[in-house]
């Protein structure tokens, strides 16, 4: 999932307002207003007034009813445009699509910016290949053939083999793609904004933009529900999509949230059927084939909480060796996490605020991390994080905690039994209940 936060919820213009979409996708009525300088000029006799006043009363009439007609022309055009792009991709049959994806994060915590490269290629109604590439570690990989689905999640380095997942009457669509397929459900309250050319692969392309109708996302693990708006370049010959920017953004139990993403697509392949080979999954060596993936649920919960900490022993930035059992009789926090692990930052900063708030009240957090001395030093110091940091190299600790998605903290309490095991984002609020659960009063 990926996931992308927004200002303010989409709202639609008042009346004799012209509705505009700006660069980022953030929607915003612009009123027309009009200023008669005559009214303003003290040689003007009431008489000359009043008729001007008349004149400007029957213009911004006239206005009214123009952007009123255009505003009415411009719907028709969104829903005509995005009801001939999902039927341009309902009739495709073979296809392989490139694109770039470009994801931007604010949040009172900090920005967060990562690129993800995307291939999707299929053959429909039964052949299907995604692959993801974020870089560091951040990569999946789909393959769907008629009897099987392969997905192989890069961070985690495990795969499942699971029977074919069928979508769209057994059509196999992925990548982004799906959505575009289904873009039929969204055409009503779609708007046609302007003619713009953009370059594809190096040839400018006139593309039809077309801004969908706003949406809600409900986010409950962030507390808030998050406003959603969205915008496609269209090619205004081949009905397809080549840019698509989602701009997200809301209140949450974090703060304001706001996320932009933006996809760009490179010219796409749909004349050339997509080789057999690229259908073939063969796991990359030691990873491991596993029944299904822990992402965003607790399955060590129920073994580890109230069961005794594992002991350990490990080396802090500085060198010193950093034993659980020295921290016996305090409640301790273990944040594991990874500086390219987007959630692991904006986590962070919340764990650093427990350290500093609660360290004399016998709180002691140790931030645990896989990554080199050096990548976690440069990280903190960057970001002014004062956090006692040990390094995992082996990844044996992570591996004597069950860890299979970051972040994940646990807390332990003075007695030396895991309190809590939390999976994913946290926040601030949700970390304290933890700790004060752990026995911090």
């Amino acid at each position: 999932a990926v996931i992308f936060v927004l200002p303010e919820s989409p709202r639609p213009p008042p009346p004799g307002a012209a509705f505009l979409i700006s660069g980022d996708c953030r929607p915003g009525p612009v009123p027309l207003a009009l200023t008669p300088q005559s009214s303003r000029n003290p040689s003007f006799d009431k008489g000359e007034i009043m008729k001007t006043r008349l004149s400007l009363i029957l213009v911004c009439l006239a206005g009214l009813t123009a952007a009123a007609v255009a505003s009415d022309k411009s719907a028709q055009d969104g829903k005509a445009r995005v009801l001939r792009v999902a039927e341009r991709y309902n009739a495709l049959t073979n296809y392989d699509f490139r694109a770039v994806a470009d994801m931007q994060l604010d949040m009172p915590q900090g920005k967060q910016s990562m690129e993800a490269r995307i291939q999707t290629a299929g053959v429909r109604p039964d052949w299907l290949y995604m692959r993801i590439d974020g870089g560091e570690g951040m990569g999946t990989q789909v393959v769907m053939t008629p009897d099987s689905t392969w997905t192989y999640i890069q961070m985690l380095d495990q795969y499942t083999v699971t029977p074919p997942v069928v979508s769209l009457e057994g059509s196999r669509i992925g990548g982004g793609l799906e959505q575009y397929f289904r873009l039929a459900t969204r055409a009503e309250g779609s708007r046609a904004v302007r003619r713009e050319a953009i370059a594809v692969s190096g040839t400018d392309r006139e593309c039809d933009v077309v801004a969908l109708p706003p949406d809600t996302m409900e986010m409950d693990e962030l507390g808030g529900a998050l406003a959603q708006a969205e915008t496609l370049w269209v090619d205004a010959k081949r009905d397809l999509v080549l840019k698509h920017v989602m701009f997200v953004s809301g209140s949450t139990a974090m703060g304001e949230m706001a996320m932009t993403t933006t996809v760009r697509y490179e010219e796409p392949d749909l004349a050339n059927r997509p080789p057999d080979s690229l259908f073939t999954f063969t796991p990359p060596p030691g990873a491991e084939r596993i029944a299904q993936f822990q992402f965003g649920q607790q399955p060590e919960r129920s073994k580890q909480a109230g069961g005794p900490a594992a002991s350990f022993t490990l080396a802090d930035l500085a060198g010193k060796q950093v034993s659980l059992a020295e921290h016996k009789g305090k409640v301790v926090l273990l944040d594991f996490w990874a500086t390219w692990c987007g959630p692991c930052r904006i986590e962070l900063p919340h764990v650093d605020k427990l350290n500093r708030d609660l360290a004399d009240k016998g709180l002691v957090v140790l931030a645990i991390t896989a990554e080199s001395r050096e990548q976690a030093s440069a990280y903190l110091e960057k970001n002014k994080l004062g956090l006692r940091c040990l390094i995992d190299a082996g990844g044996k600790v992570n591996e004597s905690y069950g860890i299979r998605a970051i972040p994940t903290v646990v807390v332990i309490d003075r007695n030396g039994n895991v309190s809590d095991f939390l999976v994913g984002l946290q926040s601030e609020k949700s970390l304290l209940a933890a700790v004060k659960k752990a026995g911090i009063e």
